[in-house]
């Protein structure tokens, strides 16, 4: 059954997307890199995100299975909705995607994403 909910949400994740409702924001890290990216993403965009418990949520995610969370953030001074879904394709390698209907919001995350990878020469 949860099997089927998470297929179903991504199905409704992906076609929200493709309708240009949600913006995505998405890249695999390794288990080490989760807490320090999502740290950098919570100082970088004073998110007033619980990085912590992210973290745990997304270490809890069983091998070869997808999880999603929605959380609440605040950015540019207004509050905003994510839904996070992380796929655990590799053992301490997961695969996260932030979904957001802000445009401005993705491609800061997405930003964030890219100046994380680079000051780490990845």
């Amino acid at each position: 059954m949860k099997i089927l909910l998470t297929a179903a949400l991504g199905v409704l994740l992906l076609n929200a997307c493709q309708a240009g409702e949600l913006h995505e924001a998405s890249t695999s890290l390794d288990g080490p890199d989760v807490n320090p990216f999502l740290s950098q993403l919570n100082e970088n965009l004073s998110l007033d995100l619980d990085a912590d418990g992210l973290e745990e949520f997304i270490r809890a995610v069983p091998y070869d299975a997808e999880l999603s969370r929605a959380i609440s953030v605040e950015f540019g001074g207004k509050p905003h909705n994510i839904t996070v879904v992380v796929f655990m394709d590799d053992l301490d390698t997961p695969s996260l995607f932030f979904f957001t209907e802000s445009e401005t919001l993705a491609k800061a995350i997405l930003n964030e994403m890219n100046v994380f990878f680079t000051d780490r020469g990845m």
